[in-house]
């Protein structure tokens, strides 16, 4: 008997513990509908897609986005991202976090830095993200400089400027889709075979 009773008490605890996880993914749900949900997509996962920049290069960008309880923002949930921008010189990493403009998480603006120590390069990709709450998200963006470029070789001595790269000059628009991770690097590979047989 003392034993049917101490099976009943453990049945019982794991109800009351499975129901207060229940609620709290409810509440979540509720709160930040664009990282949690069973009924239809959310924003955080993986988006690439092609970046043609205002001297008509093309690169590859790919993001994951994840939902972050770091508390960063209090205890409100944020928006992490970590990103590759695929270029002729190779793949460069970046970090960021935001948090959505909206409840829906529609709307963000994100700020990507470059993890690597470079001195110079395109260290900053700044977007303004509209995510259709689906499976795209259209972006405008902006690339900056994170140091300074040789713009000209007077009598033997280079010339810099800071943040003399053309392709910071104005900003562009990119659109990003739901992808696998696996597709990110096959896609810049791709786009590397076809620069060089360019």
């Amino acid at each position: 008997m003392k034993v049917g009773s101490g099976f009943r008490g453990l049945l019982v605890l794991a109800a009351a513990v499975i129901a207060a996880l229940g609620m709290f993914w409810a509440l979540d749900a509720v709160m930040y509908p664009w990282a949690v949900s069973l009924t239809s997509p959310t924003l955080p996962g993986h988006w690439h897609g092609e970046v043609i920049t205002p001297t008509g290069h093309k690169r590859w960008l790919a993001i994951e986005l994840r939902a972050d309880d770091s508390g960063r923002h209090g205890n409100l949930k944020t928006l992490g991202a970590s990103a590759q921008l695929c270029t002729a010189q190779g793949m460069r990493e970046y970090d960021g976090f935001t948090k959505p403009e909206n409840w829906r998480g529609t709307q963000f603006n994100l700020t990507l830095v470059a993890t690597d120590p470079r001195p110079e390069g395109l260290g900053f990709i700044r977007l303004s993200g509209h995510w259709d709450r689906e499976n795209i998200i259209r972006a405008d963006a902006r690339l900056e400089a994170s140091g300074s470029q040789t713009v000209a070789v007077e009598r033997g001595v280079a010339i810099t400027r800071m943040g003399a790269y053309p392709d910071t000059r104005s900003p562009l628009s990119l659109t990003l889709r739901r992808a696998q991770a696996r597709d990110s690097a096959a896609s810049c590979a791709h786009l590397n075979s076809q620069r060089r047989r360019s």
